[in-house]
């Protein structure tokens, strides 16, 4: 079953947590009710879910008298509870989605609501890095490295995407007097900020690697398929794998290999495992 952790704040050492829990022998702790407006209302601790550790004390194998004497030594700050979950959530990464919204207006035009979300709650360690030790804050640090370096440079590249597709609608339908250099340019511009988001994606990674070396954990790029527009005398479309997030893995020091690979303007390939593939190309007319 999935492992999760939850955390919240505690004012006061004296400050209640807001749930109730039983003990099955031979088997552990349980939540058996979160409060509404308790500590942890707004985390994912549910009831049916076994607490596996609290603030790193393993309680897995603990009896009710122990488990109440851990629970009395929390001081105020952050409580870290680490459950074992039924519930199936994205365990393995930490991933940013962008989406084109089209809302067509009473006049006939129409209007592109281009944005970009967090796909992965802040409040889900994901169950490699929680297995691996590692705490709380690198977490956060992580999360916020994909949060604020990468999602706005994919989204920059997924907006002039969507420029591209309405320059080649454009084209395609010859509306106006938009040209095949029009559409070729935005292209050629989706390609480069392409380029950069492969850039800042393998700087991250190459960061984060550096940070999760010691939990012997490594990083690979997330990415996502978009489906770019096709000139008309091509039988297949382009496609625009972007960079959305980071993919955790146990290190495998038998298979871990660096290699060195040039960009070029139409072709970018990222090594560090053999997922970690970002490419784009443009076939012309």
């Amino acid at each position: 079953m999935p492992i999760l952790a939850v955390t919240a704040a505690k004012i006061r050492a004296d400050s209640p947590l807001g749930f109730s829990y039983k003990f099955e022998p031979n088997e552990g702790i349980f939540i058996t009710n979160v409060s509404r407006d308790g500590l942890f209302c707004e985390t994912h601790l549910k009831a049916g879910q076994q607490i596996i550790s609290i603030n790193g004390t393993d309680v897995k194998t603990v009896d009710t008298n122990t488990f109440k004497a851990v629970l009395a030594s929390l001081a105020a700050g952050d409580v870290t509870i680490v459950i074992r979950t039924h519930e199936e959530h994205n365990i393995c990464s930490v991933t940013f989605n962008c989406v084109c919204n089209v809302i067509n207006r009473q006049d006939g035009s129409i209007q592109r609501m281009i944005r970009s979300k967090m796909q992965t709650s802040v409040d889900i360690i994901p169950e490699t890095l929680i297995l691996a030790g590692v705490p709380r804050d690198v977490w956060l640090l992580i999360y916020a490295l994909i949060e604020e370096e990468l999602m706005p440079v994919s989204l920059a590249c997924f907006r002039e995407k969507e420029e591209y597709a309405k320059e080649m609608f454009k084209y395609y339908r010859n509306v106006g007097k938009t040209s095949q250099k029009t559409a070729d340019m935005k292209g050629v511009h989706t390609g480069i900020l392409h380029n950069n988001v492969t850039l800042v994606a393998t700087a991250l990674k190459d960061r984060v690697n550096s940070i999760l070396a010691k939990y012997n954990i490594m990083s690979a790029i997330a990415t996502k398929e978009f489906e770019l527009p096709k000139y008309p005398n091509q039988t297949s479309p382009n496609k625009l794998m972007l960079a959305v997030g980071l993919k955790f893995y146990p290190m495998n020091f038998e298979t871990v290999s660096a290699v060195a690979v040039p960009i070029s303007a139409t072709s970018v390939t990222l090594c560090g495992s053999d997922e970690d593939v970002v490419s784009m190309s443009f076939a012309g007319s």
